[in-house]
């Protein structure tokens, strides 16, 4: 919806936007490749002053959520991510995956889990919630309530019913299939995400017992 909200504030049919879009390096999805490409920040001036001109925010969800839904919608769909896995892993499974990802987090003390994939590194590594004052910090559960007020902050407010939330794996869907797949996980896997993500879980009031506690 952010890049639906960008075409409707410019003006552009989506047609034209995607005239504009040009496949990018290591994304299937160009929209979203083009979106980085389209939106990075080249330094910490820029992020300043951004800071103090732009409305900022960030999507949190539930760590072990999210987890879940990015091994569905990366592994398990047809993806450079899922080909990838595969090459190493062979055929996906959710304990391969969480054992994928606790291997490559050994690192995390020394480099800010950059040896994780961005789909599953957890929001304190990636969105520098200590170094920049978000005008709003949503929840996934909240996001459609939130959306409108984040869509009159930058005067889009008429646009609210135009756009949809299109994340598949959200609301009660998402809670029953993560306690279906941590139901398989051997508990101490589950403890040793509990503590990778456990800056997430306080930070943003999450609790880790309802999957875990089964």
């Amino acid at each position: 919806w952010v890049l639906k909200t960008y075409r409707c504030l410019t003006g552009l049919s989506e047609e034209e936007l995607s005239s504009h879009v040009r496949p990018a390096n290591g994304y299937d999805n160009n929209m979203y490749g083009w979106t980085l490409d389209r939106f990075r920040v080249e330094n910490d001036q820029m992020v300043r002053n951004l800071e103090n001109t732009a409305v900022s925010f960030s999507i949190v969800r539930h760590p072990f959520e999210r987890i879940v839904s990015a091994y569905e919608n990366k592994i398990l769909i047809e993806s450079r991510l899922s080909r990838h896995f595969e090459q190493l892993f062979g055929k996906p499974t959710f304990l391969k995956y969480v054992n994928m990802i606790l291997q490559d987090s050994s690192s995390c003390s020394l480099n800010l889990c950059q040896s994780l994939n961005e789909h599953w590194r957890p929001f304190l590594s990636t969105c520098s919630y200590c170094d920049m004052s978000y005008t709003v910090i949503t929840k996934m559960e909240n996001v459609d309530r939130d959306r409108k007020i984040i869509l009159d902050m930058v005067g889009a407010g008429d646009l609210f019913k135009e756009l949809v939330h299109e994340n598949q794996s959200a609301g009660d869907r998402i809670k029953n299939v993560t306690m279906d797949y941590f139901r398989q996980l051997p508990r101490v896997l589950g403890e040793r995400l509990r503590d990778l993500y456990w800056t997430d879980f306080q930070m943003f009031g999450y609790d880790h017992n309802i999957y875990l506690n089964q």
